[in-house]
């Protein structure tokens, strides 16, 4: 027997003990109500797929659980067991303890509806003695567009999206399948491996080579979201009474929350090579506006 794996034999029931106690005092302990650092301290959160494009975990100001309009959706795990297991085989250890981040409780409410009305004041400016007064108004969140770092995943930066989401944003966090994410799947189910350096020496032109079309290819599926979201939008303006509709799973929440979404307010996020893509990103949008508007 291989010693790695009388190790593994040794050691896995003391993992699993292990794990079991940290689950047991609440661990790991994730960010929540009231310790949300902007004003929405109920965020909902989604898992979609934008066709023709990649997988996203969406995050929005939501309604309070007791002001659905359905019933509320049973909590999804903080990583899926597949995303955990891409984490483990990326890293080469942490098997039977990484298992947590998908025995764990998702922070924000599954598939809550979002936020459709906000509260706004209504005040005379001409006549400072008039009272004010509070006014319903439709919700406006701006959107946010997130780029995980190699070997990320959807799920990495949950609580970071959940705070900017807290501060009255719509956040998309991207999966992207340029085999830079310890794991993403096409939408036929087909799982990507990461694409790790090749056993040459480093050197700036190794990586170059390497990276850079994932740079390219990343920037096209950031497109594709805001593509998407824009014509989905339109698509909403020009039918009536969608806004009252139930929602009743993740794509018709998402159609939901693309109603209180403004696509003319985009805003580009990324961290480590998710920050070199939105670079990339808002480099070239601007190129093509520019190049649009001249004479």
């Amino acid at each position: 027997m291989a010693p790695r794996s009388l190790l593994t034999m040794i050691t896995s029931p003391f993992v699993r003990l292990f794990r079991k106690v940290l689950l047991t005092f609440g661990y790991p302990r994730l960010d929540g109500p009231p310790f949300l650092v902007g004003p929405h301290q109920t965020v909902g959160a989604i898992q979609v797929r934008i066709p023709n494009g990649t997988a996203c975990q969406v995050f929005y100001p939501a309604v309070s659980s007791n002001q659905q309009q359905r019933p509320q959706s049973s909590s999804a795990p903080y990583f899926r067991p597949a995303a955990v297991q891409g984490l483990i085989e990326y890293l080469r250890f942490g098997d039977g303890l990484f298992q947590l981040l998908s025995e764990t409780k998702h922070p924000c409410q599954w598939q809550a509806d979002p936020i459709t009305t906000i509260a706004a004041t209504d005040a005379n400016e001409k006549d400072k003695n008039t009272p004010t007064k509070n006014v319903a108004a439709l919700s406006s969140f701006p959107l946010v567009i997130f780029s995980h770092g190699l070997a990320g995943t959807m799920e990495m930066y949950t609580e970071l999206c959940q705070h900017v989401a807290s501060l009255g944003y719509c956040v998309v966090a991207l999966e992207h399948q340029d085999g830079s994410a310890a794991y993403a799947e096409t939408a036929t189910g087909t799982f990507i491996p990461y694409q790790r350096p090749n056993d040459e020496p480093y050197s700036r032109q190794k990586v170059w080579k390497l990276r850079t079309p994932m740079l390219h290819r990343r920037v096209q599926e950031l497109e594709r979201v805001v593509e998407y979201i824009v014509e989905e939008k339109k698509r909403q303006e020009s039918q009536e009474n969608t806004s009252n509709s139930a929602a009743s799973s993740s794509n018709d929440v998402f159609s939901k929350v693309i109603q209180v979404t403004d696509p003319s307010q985009i805003h580009l996020i990324g961290h480590s090579f998710g920050a070199a893509t939105q670079l990339l990103a808002a480099q070239q949008w601007t190129s093509n506006t520019e190049s649009s508007s001249s004479p």
